[in-house]
């Protein structure tokens, strides 16, 4: 019924502004504002929060950058990694925050399936038609909603036309291969009437074998650091050997040293040999070796005192999966995505609907957990493979006013169906359908519209459903049914040097358990019965910008925000491949709290940009994934709880950018930049000084060289040696730096009839370097890929 409102509320702001077509158009102002290019080519832009001016932007041509994963399309971007779970799947993490705490929409929609709960379902993203990305590295809750707590990012898929096009007909063609690289291809075609109509169709497709490496896909700490020798026995760092899925088995031995007298009966003095199997007796070489002299014994000579009476001893060190040479195993992709849209402009509103369909299968490389027998052969394993479908139904309208109290409405609307499944070669473990269902409404209005006087800013509504059914022997959540109200505010202040800002947001977040056949695991504190849960959470900001002059600002902003637990940290149990543990949920969890700081300084001086940037965010009962210490030998999953634990996640980034004119021979635009970031629990709350898989420090530099239809780029990132190491049960092991080289080159034609052609050509990891991120659970089996060097065309007609 909601929905039905919110569709006849656009008619009829739809016809009111039919009726003031005579009145002087006053463009909205947006902090997002978008000049889109003349030529429409497969080109991603991706903006930052913070900037000299107003905004950091930086353009990234997908033809030049070998990515097909969002958080791999953005780890250029100072504070962005990826959270890679594999090649094919990478999510952004932003300032050490990821996953529920990075608020993803597309088109103006959330992202609400599996793909925001769970770390190893990739996004679904297509990088061949992908208009812009727009990254909010601050605390993004206002606007975003409670997921937002790291940050947002919005993409413009380039499906849908939000302005007439300036050509009845434009189709463009764009295909891309190489070595160690995947096969892309796609093709979008625009008709208009080039007044008030404008339909889109397109389709994409990108395919991959397998990746290749540079050495072995297990690091070599699986080989070196796994057991730590002493004189008399070695220990195991089990949890080491679980994320190199290796086995060791175990041996307990007596050891000689540690007693001062032994019996002749069994031992020879001279030669301190067994004369007697004294096992035949019952006897065990405890028995033989004493503590007390007497008859029937002499003294030790290797006797030393303090020396353990018992020490471990490795007896065998098996792969349970393979150690892949030179390849990554199950490493193979098939993305697709077929969309058509429709706009329909009227003089300042216009109304778009489109159904946009995404397919992936891809494979999680050495990963495996369904060899239950530790003699097998890990030949024998099967493969854990994703798979997934998501069709999208989308309605959107804009429209442009000039009333004293509203300069724009947007109204979006979405009906998302989502299938996930993992499977275990040709089995499928669980199955979930997501069904959601969301509406957001927002108005805008302007210093300019006198009744408000010198304010500016927004107010919102959001409303959302989303259906959960899964299945599968290995199931490991609930069916359950979210609801989300929330409403928001935000304003902005002028004063001549100095802006203000304030925002505020109420959200109600409701989980219902529906009835299935899920069972928690005995282990579950949900065990006895799953209970529905919702929460009530206020989040408000302050902000204030200090210009000094034309070449000196300063922001600071202060946000105190409230996320509701997800449905994984509410209810999970049993076992999931995706974390690599034994989930276990909680459903008392309370809400999650945070406090964020940051004080930004901005230099914008002829053609010097420089932009450093300082933050903290400090979390009260921060939702955790916590170690039990104990690893269910059925599948050798370590069991894990969810728990909230006090944290503070603090880092800095500094961004520098200078462009040199070289007159006939172009332009090189330097750039440079930094970040680090750590995540610090407060005293006695973890095992470890800081949480483990945070992203690693790193420091770039990168060259764009443009002079008239040419275009090359070169980039250089070092990533140090891990240093804000984690505990579970064990302190994480620390793999090496590593450097990742990128270069790309292109060429614009403008040919026939108005058509562009674009040739280019790339290289990734030009150094074929092993590289292994920090931030990845997969690391110490599945290393990034190696040296890939492809070409490409795009044809505009």
């Amino acid at each position: 019924m909601q929905y039905r409102y919110l569709s006849l509320m656009i008619l009829v702001i739809s016809h009111s502004s039919f009726a003031q077509d005579d009145m002087p158009h006053i463009p909205p102002i947006s902090d997002n504002d978008i000049t889109r290019p003349e030529v429409v080519l497969p080109t991603i832009t991706v903006k930052s929060a913070a900037s000299p001016v107003s905004s950091h932007t930086v353009t990234i041509q997908d033809q030049q950058i070998d990515t097909h994963t969002l958080g791999e399309a953005l780890e250029k971007v100072s504070g962005v990694h990826s959270g890679s779970f594999g090649p094919h799947s990478g999510s952004p993490i932003i300032r050490g925050l990821q996953g529920n705490r990075v608020s993803i929409s597309e088109d103006g929609t959330n992202v609400n399936g599996l793909n925001a709960i769970s770390p190893a379902t990739n996004l679904l993203f297509d990088p061949v038609f992908s208009h812009q990305i727009t990254v909010n590295k601050n605390n993004s809750v206002i606007e975003s909603g409670g997921r937002a707590i790291g940050g947002s990012v919005d993409i413009d898929s380039g499906l849908i036309s939000r302005q007439i096009e300036d050509k009845p007909q434009n189709l463009t063609l764009a295909i891309k291969d190489g070595t160690n690289a995947p096969r892309s291809q796609g093709i979008k075609a625009n008709m208009n009437n080039e007044d008030n109509l404008s339909i889109n169709l397109l389709y994409s497709a990108q395919r991959q074998g397998h990746y290749d490496i540079p050495g072995d896909s297990k690091a070599k700490v699986c080989q070196t650091d796994l057991v730590r020798s002493n004189e008399y026995g070695l220990g195991v760092d089990t949890v080491l050997a679980d994320a190199c899925q290796k086995h060791v088995e175990k041996t307990t031995i007596f050891n000689p040293k540690s007693r001062q007298y032994f019996y002749t009966d069994y031992v020879d003095p001279s030669t301190l040999e067994y004369t007697q199997t004294y096992y035949d007796y019952g006897l065990s070489p405890g028995d033989v070796y004493t503590n007390y002299g007497g008859y029937g014994t002499a003294e030790n000579p290797q006797y030393e005192p303090d020396q353990p009476e018992y020490a471990e001893r490795i007896s065998k060190i098996n792969d349970v999966t393979e150690n892949y040479h030179n390849k990554l195993g199950n490493s193979h992709l098939d993305n697709r995505r077929l969309g058509v849209s429709g706009s329909y402009f009227f003089d300042n509103v216009y109304v778009a609907a489109a159904l946009d369909n995404k397919t992936s299968r891809y494979g999680l490389p050495g990963f495996s957990m369904s060899n239950l027998n530790y003699n097998q052969d890990y030949t024998e394993n099967v493969p854990v493979q994703i798979d997934a479908e998501q069709t999208k139904y989308l309605l959107e309208s804009q429209v442009d006013l000039t009333y004293d109290w509203l300069s724009q409405l947007n109204v979006n609307m979405a009906h998302i169906k989502e299938r996930n499944e993992e499977w275990l070669g040709d089995d499928v473990a669980n199955h979930y359908d997501f069904d959601t269902y969301n509406a957001t409404v927002v108005t805008q209005h302007q210093p300019s519209l006198g009744k408000l006087g010198v304010l500016s800013g927004k107010l919102g509504a959001e409303l959302s459903y989303r259906d959960i059914k899964g299945r599968g022997e290995q199931r490991y959540l609930p069916d359950v049914d979210t609801q989300k109200q929330a409403l928001f505010l935000k304003e902005s202040l002028p004063l001549d040097y100095l802006t203000l800002g304030a925002g505020y947001r109420y959200e109600k977040v409701t989980h219902k358990i529906q009835g299935s056949d899920f069972k928690p695991s005995s282990k579950s504190p949900n065990y006895e019965k799953l209970l529905d849960t919702d929460f009530n959470l206020n989040s408000y900001e302050l902000s204030a910008r200090l210009d000094i002059n034309d070449y000196l600002a300063f922001n600071l902003r202060y946000a105190n925000s409230e996320r509701a637990p997800e449905v994984n940290e509410l209810y999970a149990s049993q076992a999931h491949f995706s974390s690599m543990a034994h989930e276990e949920g909680n459903q008392t969890l309370d809400s999650e709290k945070v406090a964020s700081t940051e004080l930004s300084a901005l230099i914008n001086y002829q053609d010097i940009d420089v932009v450093a940037t300082a933050y903290q965010h400090d979390f009260d009962g921060y939702y955790s994934l916590r170690p039990s210490g104990t690893t269910f030998l059925a599948n050798r999953l370590p069991l894990k709880y969810w728990r909230q634990i006090d944290t503070k996640v603090s880092g800095f980034e500094i961004d520098a950018s200078k462009r040199f004119d070289f007159d006939q021979y172009g332009d090189v635009t330097a750039h440079l930049f930094a970040d680090l970031v750590k995540n610090k629990p407060k005293d006695g709350e973890t095992h470890g000084e800081y949480l483990t898989n945070i992203p690693t420090d790193r420091y770039g530099i990168g060259l764009n060289w443009q002079n008239n239809s040419w275009e090359s780029e070169i980039n250089f990132v070092h990533y140090a040696k891990p240093k804000y190491l984690g505990k579970e049960i064990n302190t994480e092991v620390a793999l090496p730096s590593y450097n990742m080289m990128d270069v790309s080159i292109a060429k614009t034609i403008n040919s026939w009839a108005d058509s562009t052609v674009k040739l280019f050509a790339n290289a990734s990891n030009l150094l074929d370097e092993e590289a292994r991120p920090h931030a990845s659970p997969l690391r110490y089996i599945a290393p990034l890929p190696g040296r890939s060097i492809n070409a490409g065309i795009t044809v505009d007609f």
